[in-house]
């Protein structure tokens, strides 16, 4: 099959890349081809993606307009077109209901191909006033509104929906209707539990090049943006006497982060190292104790917390965000604490870091969740059968 992969910038980090890099490979080994439009990241944010050739990856420039206007609307859907028709694409997979899910629905109605659109948390982060405050929006009420008439047009009008976790489902239908929610489909991104995976040997070795002795380390790894609740985690470790205090690798980057290393400097002088995007984050889970989370809000089942899981680390997480409470039980497999509170999270920190048999414990049943309930094998599977609903039934219009 041969598929056209729409999103918002593309190739650069974040949610959307890592579906990407986890689907596209599992599909491509059954003979799929894969063409990508998106927005030009900018040169700073570009990221290398190996899994498509870079003669697949098409970008249109963003115009020289303030968010939302720069979109460049007319540009990616005479790219859509002309794209899908050169190469025969069968489908259309849009990764945003928003952005490019009004381009990715036109061109979809102008080729008469099937659109699948994902959501990777838009859904569930539309209605939080501080998600917009990411893209400096102002008049958030209006946008709220326009979000959501748009989205509720553009998965009304897909062929079907994929939701990768619970929470963002559950919305659907009081949001957009029992029309959008019929054609749901709902099913956890897979995690290489190989790649993922505990190492004693990786652990010593990338503790010695860190230097980190035997420090009482956590980690963290995710976007440096309004939801990561980083302040949080600054202030958690704040509050810890300075003898107790870990040191934390902080795991990513975005927006937010010269805010955030300039509050770790205030706050806890010495305890975080910002080490920005990387490609060694199973190194760098093998060389902490702990992982914390405390992401405010977001939609899915987060591929970080798992991978973190995968590697066997306990995890400290917040409760009632993505869908954290399907994922850890409290006292089996890591922890829930409740969203925006430094003192609850603090504690568990240093309950944790101060327990190494209740860690290997709940690590060891970390590791058995992700097994057992979110193998790249099913994921495969769910991936293959999504794809043929969407093109099976699809007829196209005559004349």
């Amino acid at each position: 099959m041969k598929v056209l992969i729409t999103t918002w910038v593309f190739p650069t980090h974040g949610g959307v890349f890592s579906f990407l890099e986890r689907v596209i490979p599992q599909l491509a080994a059954r003979g799929d081809e894969f063409d990508i439009l998106a927005v030009a990241p900018s040169s700073e944010a570009h990221r290398p993606f190996p899994h498509v050739s870079r003669g697949h990856i098409h970008n249109v420039a963003q115009l020289r307009l303030p968010r939302p206007f720069s979109f460049p609307l007319a540009s990616f859907i005479f790219a859509a077109v002309r794209i899908a028709r050169k190469r025969g694409c069968e489908l259309i997979f849009c990764q945003d209901p928003f952005y490019s899910g009004i381009p990715s629905l036109l061109a979809s109605k102008l080729l008469d191909v099937p659109l699948i659109v994902a959501d990777h948390g838009m859904i569930t982060n539309f209605t939080e006033r501080d998600y917009w405050s990411n893209f400096g929006f102002r008049l958030v009420r209006l946008w709220q509104c326009v979000s959501r008439a748009t989205m509720k047009a553009v998965l009304c009008g897909a062929s079907l929906l994929y939701a990768p976790g619970p929470d963002i489902a559950e919305r659907i239908p009081g949001l957009f209707g029992r029309g959008a929610a019929d054609k749901t489909r709902t099913f956890p991104i897979g995690i290489d539990t190989d790649r993922f995976s505990p190492r004693g040997d990786v652990r010593d070795a990338v503790r010695a090049e860190l230097a980190l002795g035997n420090s009482p380390t956590a980690v963290f790894v995710g976007r440096l943006h309004v939801e990561s609740g980083l302040e949080y985690l600054v202030e958690a470790v704040r509050l810890l006497p300075k003898e107790r205090r870990p040191l934390v690798l902080v795991v990513g980057d975005g927006a937010l982060r010269a805010r955030y290393e300039e509050e770790a400097r205030a706050k806890a002088p010495g305890a975080f190292r910002f080490l920005g995007y990387s490609d060694r984050i199973p190194d760098y889970l093998n060389a902490a104790d702990i992982f914390v989370f405390p992401k405010v809000f977001a939609g899915g089942y987060s591929i970080s917390l798992r991978e973190a899981m995968a590697t066997g680390l306990p995890s400290i997480a917040t409760a009632k965000v993505d869908s954290h409470d399907r994922i850890i039980e409290t006292g089996a497999n890591g922890v829930l604490v409740p969203s925006k509170d430094a003192g609850a999270l603090s504690q568990e920190i240093e309950r944790l870091l101060s327990n190494a048999d209740l860690r290997a414990k709940m690590g060891s049943e970390a590791r058995r969740t992700i097994l057992e309930r979110f193998s790249m094998e099913a994921f495969r599977s769910q991936m293959e059968e999504l794809f043929s609903q969407a093109v099976g039934p699809h007829t196209p219009r005559s004349g």
